[in-house]
């Protein structure tokens, strides 16, 4: 380009990110006592920093996109050697994140909330150098458990049920299978009958039971044990 009357340039031309290097000439016209034009050549170095958004989502069900969960903490890290924490936001109401104005690089996202496991538990290499990105769908999930986690009761009462709960409610159905084993106490019927199955919480419930069945065969014996494990 060349400087207009006030000698001022103005340069425009598309350029990646990284670093540019523009050189420009004063020319010495010999006419006048100008010695600053004999210092004839010089550049500029132009370092153009290009900025990308990482979105995601963190959902009930990864194959839709209408069971987001919120609430969700999102940790942002850069891909390295000592894999630094660069931000954390929150998933908002359809459980959706966005990390704005990242420079070209590796990124890992990281979900966090004590009620949920995640599927994964990380996103890792999020590949950044050349434009920004929708990151893979993370599944979240309810952590379930008994509650009480122990209970006891007599031969007399052959109906029972245990009862499994979930740290938090879900948009979807959740099938939690379980296995009994028998402890000191035997199945098929001689003490208990029990078999392995599973239990299917209702969207949003928080909890189920499990029904069996107790045998009162009448003996006079110790106390019997049986696990389940969800």
């Amino acid at each position: 380009n060349t400087t207009d009357l006030s000698g001022n340039s103005l340069f425009k031309w598309t350029a990646q990110a990284g670093t540019h290097t523009v050189s420009f000439t004063v020319y010495y016209d010999g006419l006048r006592a100008e010695s600053d034009e004999t210092n004839n050549a010089t550049s500029v170095t132009v370092n153009i920093s290009t900025k990308f958004t990482l979105a995601g989502s963190i959902l009930f069900n990864p194959t839709d996109t209408i069971s987001g969960v919120a609430g969700i903490t999102v940790r942002l890290h850069r891909e390295n050697a000592t894999f630094d924490l660069l931000a954390t936001t929150t998933t908002n109401g359809a459980g959706q994140y966005t990390f704005p104005d990242l420079d070209p690089g590796l990124y890992a996202i990281v979900p966090n909330h004590p009620n949920f496991s995640f599927s994964p538990s990380s996103l890792r290499s999020i590949d950044l150098t050349s434009g920004g990105k929708t990151a893979p769908t993370i599944q979240a999930k309810p952590l379930v458990m008994f509650s009480p986690t122990s209970f006891s009761d007599g031969e007399t009462q052959t109906s029972a049920h245990m009862t499994v709960t979930l740290t938090a409610a879900s948009s979807l159905p959740i099938d939690i299978p379980y296995t009994v084993t028998g402890q000191t106490a035997s199945g098929g019927g001689i003490d208990y009958t029990f078999p392995n199955g599973s239990i299917t919480i209702p969207a949003g419930q928080l909890t189920g039971s499990i029904p069996f069945t107790v045998t009162n065969d009448g003996w006079d014996e110790e106390n019997e044990t049986l696990k389940v494990a969800l």
